[in-house]
């Protein structure tokens, strides 16, 4: 009783008016009007007296269900919100949370501290178990500030309870913020070592192996992610593959905890390391999952669509990847995003090259300023292609200078994990040395699949980085077409030799693709 009659005391004249008329247009809510008056009147002072006037007897289940709706009637009316139609669990828990909250100041503000109490609890309690960081730490100082601890029926908060609760739940906040800034330094590809021996990467290895001594969910979602990024850019592909499925199978078991974005960008990062490990049933697999699930426009959907145009291309199916291609050019994420506009035209200038376009691949490279500015690992990428096309066009004066320009900057980077950099100028200049016999410069390079196999770790090509079509890949390219003779073939003659029907799924596509590139030369 002492709830509901705080509750109805708490209201003004203007809104006791408005829950009076709202009640008798309601069918069957005669007694839920009459026990309103008799509280604001102030005519019972127990359950017991309410519940004889009404229903003849005591208290019982009845007069409960009565008593629970009048009041849920009054805060339909006073805080008209309703969650959005069609809501996924994890924004509905959200809401709930914040209107119990917008409920419980609206109750301090009048000074009813029992129903603001209890309201305050129950945001409180949603917040806890559905890990909601923000409306918790609101929550909680809300607490701290306004309740006294006299009320016998408030429960006294455990002792540091709070304020440990809120340091840890700072810490995502902390996880996030790093992990949003790794996430622009992986995708420029340009880290600085010293980024990888930070303390939150300490805590997130904590919070994976279970040693930071909490269970929260949202907490290890961060860990995970974190962890991703800082084995990929280690070159520790398979443990960031294993630890992308852990990240994968913890939103699959707890997805009421996580929002649709953030079980998508799981998917995604799943079917990312998944196609850096060779593996494409899981990698596509999951990326048609995530491809049907995610919204129309989105930068899911974008990121998706990258995976799946480099499949396209690495399988010689350039069609496909031109179809990909266009869908991209009209995708709103890359009209707003600069660099994903200058990436897809970086993408663009590959299909220019490998279709034997090399001057329109060169305008394509030189009107795309963005990946350049950044000075970042797609900068090598950038000057990688533009010397493809410069020595297939036999431009040879300007491919001595172009190299000697990648080899400088190569010397003035200071990004983590260059290694693949150096060796590919290792190799062109070798096929400078060479006077550009591709002949000569594998012979030089012993050949082909020693080279393939011997390079580990760093110096390995890896799908979705900056080098989209190999150096080993270009070598062996120019050695069948004879790049360096009077009676060259162009690479699309060359390409054009190769059967691309294999099945995208298929063992054998997973040798075609990866393993030279896309390229199965033996075939030739």
């Amino acid at each position: 009783m002492e709830n509901c009659r705080e509750i109805i005391q708490a209201l003004s004249p203007e809104e006791k008016e408005l829950i009076r008329s709202h009640l008798k247009t309601l069918t069957g809510s005669s007694r839920r009007l009459q026990l309103f008056d008799l509280v604001d009147s102030n005519r019972v002072k127990s359950d017991m007296e309410a519940a004889k006037i009404l229903y003849s007897s005591k208290p019982n289940s009845a007069y409960s269900h009565l008593k629970t709706r009048l009041e849920d009637i009054i805060l339909d009316l006073i805080f008209p919100l309703r969650v959005p139609f069609g809501s996924e669990s994890y924004f509905q828990h959200k809401f709930q949370c914040w209107r119990r909250i917008m409920i419980s100041n609206f109750f301090l503000s009048r000074q009813a501290f029992r129903p603001a109490a209890r309201y305050l609890e129950e945001a409180i309690n949603l917040a806890m178990r559905f890990e909601l960081a923000a409306e918790l730490l609101i929550a909680e100082d809300l607490k701290i500030q306004h309740f006294p601890r006299n009320l016998q029926d408030i429960p006294p908060a455990e002792s540091g309870g709070e304020i440990s609760r809120a340091k840890m739940f700072m810490e995502i906040f902390e996880m996030k913020k790093q992990f949003r800034e790794l996430s622009q330094t992986d995708l420029f590809q340009n880290l600085d070592a010293g980024q990888l021996s930070c303390p939150i990467e300490k805590f997130a290895q904590m919070v994976v192996s279970g040693e930071a001594g909490n269970n929260f969910c949202r907490v290890k979602y961060w860990g995970y992610q974190i962890m991703i990024i800082h084995e990929k850019i280690r070159g520790n592909y398979s443990r960031a593959f294993l630890t992308a499925s852990a990240l994968w199978n913890l939103v699959q078991e707890k997805g009421e905890l996580f929002s649709q974005p953030e079980i998508l960008d799981a998917g995604l990062a799943y079917a990312r390391m998944a196609f850096i490990n060779k593996n494409p049933f899981v990698a596509f697999g999951m990326a048609h999952s995530i491809r049907n699930k995610s919204s129309a426009g989105s930068l899911v959907e974008l990121d998706i669509q990258e995976l799946f145009f480099l499949k396209h291309f690495y399988a010689f199916d350039f069609s496909r990847a031109e179809e990909v291609l266009a869908k991209s050019k009209i995708h709103p994420q890359k009209l707003v995003s600069d660099f994903h506009q200058s990436l897809w035209k970086y993408y663009e200038a590959h299909l220019a090259f490998v279709r034997g376009n090399y001057k329109d691949s060169l305008h394509l490279l030189r009107n795309n300023p963005e990946l350049m500015k950044h000075k970042s690992k797609w900068l090598l990428g950038h000057k990688l292609l533009e010397l493809y096309n410069l020595i297939s066009l036999r431009q040879y004066d300007l491919v001595e200078f172009k190299l000697n320009a990648l080899k400088q900057l190569l010397k003035r980077q200071k990004m983590y994990n260059i290694q693949r950099g150096k060796y590919i100028a290792n190799a062109l200049s070798i096929l400078l040395r060479k006077n550009f016999d591709f002949k000569q410069t594998l012979t030089a390079l012993q050949n082909f699949n020693s080279l393939q196999n011997n390079a580990i770790g760093f110096a390995a090509w890896v799908p979705l980085n900056f080098e989209v079509f190999s150096v080993e890949n270009f070598l062996r390219l120019g050695e069948l077409a004879d790049l360096g003779s009077s009676t060259a073939h162009s690479f699309p003659t060359i390409i054009s030799k190769v059967n691309p029907g294999l099945n995208p799924m298929s063992l054998a596509w997973i040798e075609y693709s990866y393993l030279y590139c896309g390229m199965n030369l033996e075939a030739l």
